[in-house]
């Protein structure tokens, strides 16, 4: 059913796609998808809309289907609404918030639509998940279940739930299925009116997941029993002068809510909401706060983003930042279903955000989790990636789900496909009500209709997804794409030619994994090496420190003499920014002044160099000095260096060291935080 699902959403996305595309991003083999297909059409036939086609090893999908696919969806369901195992403590705890008690195994058993045993064992499983939040599950004959605990955790726990549900396409089929049993007052669409009404007003816009669930959440709260909100008085103080109170006001008064507890609650889910709309807070802290993560991040990939040290980046960033602040402060939960593939593919960068990201830890007191992590991750990777090329064919890009997702869905493209002008970014409603802007083509993270082809792609695309993407494209249009190496596609053919494949997915699955396992960057065991390293007790100025350091990979041709140049001159430009860490110093300067290859010199310094006379903290005994090609392939290095450097006894032990192979052995095993007896 859940394949099915997948099958369906998938297909909605695309005009034609062939059967090994499907076989690829489903991870399925093609009797399977087959069978799948003729039972979709079964159903199409039934409902009257046009059935999928299948021509030439591929299935070519109407524009009939993609206008319909939410009651295609929906008659499924009214075939099958057996809910999956995954996601039913979800509708057991909102089901024993919204329904009239006593609620009895009975209910539970005819909603789940599963045996007594079956909800016995599920609510016996949910007690115990619940114990970490001070909440259970208690039964009495007068009420029968009901979930019990202090009000915060309750809070808690509904917003996990439906944030959970929101976070996966089936997930949110069967949450509104579900609460179609429940006659809500105001309906789903009277309060989407309503709100829509106030954003248009105080021009407000919500980043379009967290709208939904702040509608649902809204519609929950006002039609069930659950306990009154209490906040901290101070909390509701801290509130008061926030412009966007204004907004939550108004809204709760449509609906006959008075109290400041509920007001600010509803405020508080609204900044943490937010998208775009800085004017809605004054909090100046928190415009300190981003620039202090953009430098320590510039700082931590040794002047990376120093192009973008500007008002675009900080107003970028406020604006993801503020949401996220609210978000971590109150607990409110935000799944990221795309946090494994972002750290599996941007490892290296998404190591070196979390690390800048420590002024955001301190002011809300608690670690930030990945899945937080992996949008900033995404923000930064979208300024990373900006490329300038000669560009010819026009696109828009439509993407609802906020600033840093749109940034990083705009970088890939430009990725991909460098002769490709990406003339904006829309949400769907914007973009079919503008008519004044030129363009080819549409790139969209939702399906959309437009007179234009379109192509539906994910915010963040694993090379499976990318393969699939840059087919597509390639069958309308003549786009130049980036590859680093041979196609994936053009292996797997001549493979195929050659010999017979047992296992297609597994072996998907290995090329793809051998083809892009550099895409974010050379680790620091293949850039440093005996022949690239120093130790010296010569006494020598700063300025002749980083000559000394570069020698080798000058000597070797990685740089010329126009980059030792340009490395000395920043210094005496920007100041002594190139001291990392107490005793380190990491020198380097642009691609452009003079970088012919990716590499990593080494010197150790018997006498410490001063690189500030007026600060000893200044003083420098390592320089590695980096030679970058581009904005990107060093990363890895530096995030494995990172890791050596982060503890000053590291750093003291290296000082400590005079031979040159114990030196190479030492950087190596510490950067991967093996233990060097």
């Amino acid at each position: 059913m859940v394949k099915r699902l997948e099958l369906i959403t998938i297909l909605s996305k695309y005009e034609k796609i062939a059967i090994d595309d499907l076989v690829l991003l489903l991870k399925l083999d093609k009797k399977r998808i087959w069978y799948e297909l003729s039972e979709i059409n079964e159903l199409l036939n039934f409902i009257k809309i046009s059935p999928l086609r299948m021509k030439s090893n591929h299935i070519y999908i109407s524009n009939n289907f993609r206008k319909n696919v939410d009651l295609i969806v929906q008659e499924l369901n009214e075939n099958y609404s057996f809910i999956p195992k995954d996601i039913r403590p979800h509708f057991i705890l909102l089901y024993l918030f919204l329904e009239e008690p006593p609620v009895s195994v009975t209910h539970l058993k005819q909603m789940l639509k599963v045996s007594r045993n079956t909800v016995l064992n599920e609510i016996k499983i949910l007690r115990k998940t619940l114990i970490d939040k001070n909440l259970d599950i208690i039964y009495s004959r007068e009420r029968g279940y009901e979930v019990i605990g202090p009000e915060i955790s309750i809070r808690s726990i509904l917003e996990i739930s439906v944030n959970e549900l929101f976070s996966t396409d089936s997930g949110q089929i069967y949450f509104k299925k579900f609460l179609e049993k429940f006659n809500m007052q105001p309906s789903i669409e009277d309060l989407v009116v309503t709100t829509n009404g106030l954003f248009t007003e105080y021009e407000v816009e919500l980043v379009a997941e967290r709208y939904e669930e702040f509608i649902y959440l809204f519609v929950i709260r006002l039609n069930s029993d659950l306990p009154a909100i209490k906040l901290e008085k101070n909390v509701i103080e801290e509130f008061r002068g926030i412009p966007l109170r204004k907004l939550a006001e108004d809204l709760c008064k449509t609906y006959e809510i008075y109290d400041d507890h509920n007001i600010t609650y509803v405020l508080i889910l609204l900044l943490a909401s937010l998208q775009g709309n800085t004017d809605m807070t004054t909090d100046d802290e928190l415009y300190k706060m981003t620039k202090e993560i953009v430098e320590n991040l510039n700082r931590l990939t040794l002047g990376t983003y120093s192009m973008y040290l500007n008002k675009d980046l900080n107003e970028t960033l406020f604006k993801h930042l503020v949401p996220a602040y609210y978000r971590l402060k109150f607990n409110i939960p935000l799944t990221n279903p795309y946090t494994e593939r972002i750290k599996y593919e941007y490892l290296e960068l998404f190591d070196l955000v979390k690390r800048s990201l420590k002024p955001l830890e301190h002011a809300v007191d608690k670690s930030i989790p990945d899945s937080e992590v992996a949008y900033f991750t995404v923000h930064f990777g979208g300024y990373i990636r900006r490329y300038e090329y000669e560009r010819n064919m026009k696109a828009v890009a439509v993407c609802p789900h906020g600033i840093s997702s749109s940034l990083l869905l705009k970088s890939q493209l430009k990725n991909i496909f460098p002769d490709l002008n990406i003339v904006g970014i829309y949400n769907s409603k914007d973009l079919l009500k503008e008519d004044t802007i030129d363009y080819d083509m549409v790139f969209s993270t939702i399906p959309i209709l437009t007179e234009k082809p379109t192509f539906v792609m994910k915010p963040i695309m694993n090379w499976m997804e990318r393969e699939v993407l840059i087919k597509q494209v390639k069958e309308k249009f003549d786009l130049k794409t980036i590859h680093k190496s041979p196609r994936f596609s053009e292996i797997l053919q001549i493979i195929e030619r050659h010999t017979i494949i047992e296992d297609r997915n597994s072996l998907y699955q290995d090329l793809g994994n051998l083809l892009y396992k550099y895409e974010g960057g050379i680790p620091l065991e293949e850039l440093l090496n005996r022949s690239l390293m120093q130790i010296t007790d010569e006494k020598m100025s700063w300025e002749e420190a980083i000559e000394f350091a570069a020698k080798p990979l000058l000597n070797q041709n990685y740089i010329q003499e126009s980059y030792v140049e340009a490395m000395i001159n920043n210094v005496k430009e920007i100041g002594s920014y190139i001291v990392i860490a107490p005793k380190v110093a990491i020198p380097h300067a642009r691609p452009e002044d003079g970088t012919n290859k990716l590499g990593i010199s080494f010197l150790k310094l018997e006498h410490p160099v001063q690189f500030d006379l007026e600060d000893s903290d200044k003083d420098v005994q390592i320089i590695f000095v980096l030679s970058s090609v581009d904005n990107s392939s060093h990363l890895r290095a530096l995030q494995e260096l990172s890791n050596l450097l982060e503890d000053q006894k590291n750093i003291d032990e290296m000082i400590e060291i005079h031979d040159l192979d114990t030196m190479l052995d030492y950087i190596l095993n510490k950067s991967k935080g093996v233990n060097v007896e």
